[in-house]
This record gives structure tokens, sequence and C-alpha cells, in this order.
């Protein structure tokens, strides 16, 4: 009989919205902007709040959180628990489109504000063994960032292997946080001495939650296992696609080295041919000069040492 689990895991799209998508609790947002980004972020207001959602069969969001600050700097906050192999381009798309919809006609350009992403990635998406990367627009002649109004964070939490008595900073809790909450039955003090991760793990806690809220966040565990299945069903046919391929791929080098084969064959009894052709005319000719002189064609065949019927159709 399995026991009751104490808090929900914050991976999961309903849970992470609650936890970072309360405009009542944007302090907890603000903590795990200011950790992982280093903006010294004290306001913002969530563009798109956290609710349950009003249908069953629709998806309760588009963005997982989205937010701005006073100056109009915007914030997404993206949880991808699956491996999704364009995650990258996504993820520019994103920003992309918030970037766009910040003007309307008319508006000049320079009133355009940086976005900012966030991708908690649960699954390993980057070459660099390190859980947290940062992309930004570089001058490739000076490696300064002068284009500065896209700038994407990646953190990729398979990565993190640290214990909870090894965490340095608020990043690491609250990257410990996100990837282990749901085996915990207490909170560490080491994650509970941030007060925004104490509250966060509260807000995490069933206890807490209404019947939608778990009826809607179960739901969201079994939309994720078969998107997953799903994902696996995939990568097993591309697997076997794959192996096809590289055995048409053989099999077609097989035929091309068969048919270059064939064909130094076709070149050698040209060759052959063409010198048959050339020895047949030197017989001719010579028999013929042969004949002129008055030989039988016997003694050609003789001089030649060719058979006399040879001869006679050389003549």
């Amino acid at each position: 009989m399995s026991l009751k689990r104490e808090y929900v895991d914050p991976k999961v799209d309903i849970a992470f919205r609650k936890i970072f998508g309360d405009e009542k609790r944007k302090h907890i947002l603000i903590s795990l902007l200011n950790a992982v980004m280093n903006k010294g972020i004290v306001e913002v207001e969530i563009v798109n709040p956290y609710q349950i959602p009003k249908l069953p069969e629709l998806k309760y969001t588009i963005l997982d959180v989205k937010a701005k600050d006073v100056d109009g700097k915007e914030y997404i906050v993206e949880m991808q628990s699956n491996p999704y192999a364009w995650f990258d381009k996504r993820a520019l798309d994103y920003i992309s489109r918030a970037y766009a919809e910040q003007l309307s006609p008319g508006e000049d350009y320079k009133q355009h504000q940086p976005v900012y992403f966030i991708g908690v990635l649960d699954f390993n998406h980057f070459k660099s063994e390190h859980y947290l990367s940062k992309h930004y627009l570089l001058n490739l002649e000076t490696y300064e960032q002068e284009i500065v109004d896209f700038e994407l964070y990646f953190l990729e939490l398979k990565k993190f292997n640290k214990k909870v008595e090894d965490l340095e900073d608020a990043l690491d809790k609250w990257i410990f946080f996100l990837k282990e909450l749901e085996e915990m039955n207490a909170l560490p003090e080491e994650l509970a001495e941030v007060p925004e991760i104490s509250e966060a793990a509260h807000t995490a806690k069933q206890s807490t939650w209404t019947k939608e809220e778990m009826d809607a966040y179960y739901k969201g565990l079994r939309e994720e296992a078969k998107e997953l299945n799903l994902i696996q069903e995939l990568e097993a046919k591309s697997e076997e696609l794959e192996a096809k391929s590289e055995e048409l791929q053989a099999k077609r080098e097989e035929l091309e080295a068969k048919s270059e084969e064939l064909e130094a064959k076709n070149e050698e009894l040209e060759i052959q041919k063409e010198e048959l052709q050339n020895r047949n005319t030197a017989l001719k000719k010579a028999a013929v000069h042969l004949s002129k002189s008055g030989m039988t064609d016997e003694q050609i065949a003789k001089v030649l040492s060719l058979d006399p019927k040879i001869v006679r159709e050389l003549l």
C-alpha cells in the first residue's frame, strides 16, 4: 500500500503555475528570477495569473508563467518535463512573439523592452555539462552583449547532482526544490532558510489543495504520461526507420560497388575487343601482303601460325 505524498510534483504544469504564477505570492517568482538571472528584480506583475482550467478538455495554459516589471521588461518561465527535441526553437518562438506584441501599429521601435526566457527542463538538451546555460546575442568580434533585448536561460534538472548539504546559493536551492520536492516528507533546513522556498513548499503541500486542483493535477500527470509514451513510441519508430535507412544505404553502397565492378569489367572487355580488332586488322594486312607475293593459303597459315580456314576468311 503506497503512502500519500506530502507534496505535489512542482514539475507538473498546474503545480508549477500555482507555485510561481500566483499574483498574491509573486515574491516567490521574483526570488526564482533573481536566482537564475541576477537582475535585482524587485517588483513584477504576473500577466497570466494562475487559475484552474475551466474546461477539462482544455490545457490550462500556453505559457506556464509570464510576468512584466515596472519598466515593461517581460519574463517568460516555462516548465517542460518530457523531452522535446526542438525546445530551443520553441523558446525563440515564445520570446519573438512576446517582443512583437509589445508595440501597436505606428509605435516607435525604441519603446521595445527586453524579453527574458527561463526554461526549466527535466531532460538533457544542450551539450554543456552545466545545469544552467545562458544564451545571449554577442558581437563575435568583441564578445560583448550589444543587443540586449533577448536573453535565454535553461535549467537542466537532470544535470544537477548536488546533495542538500552541498547547496551553495539560492539558485542551487531552487533547483534542488524543483527536482526533489516530490520525494520529500519535510522541507530540509537548508531550503527552509530561504523564505520564498519555504512558502513555495507550503503552496505545494497536497493538504492545501482543493479537490478541483488535485483533480486537475492528476489529469496533468496522466497527460504527461501519455505524452511521454507517445514520445517513446515515436523515438522507437524513428530508431527503426533509421536502422532501415542504414540497411538501405548499405545495400545501395553494395549495388554501387557491383555497378563499378561491372563497369570496370565492361571497360576491360572493350579494351580486349579493340585489341582483338587491331590484331585481326594486322593479320588481314599481313595475309593480303603475303598472298600478293605469291604464297598459298597453306603457306600463309604456316607463317602467321593460323588455321588455313581463318586465312581464307581474312582474304
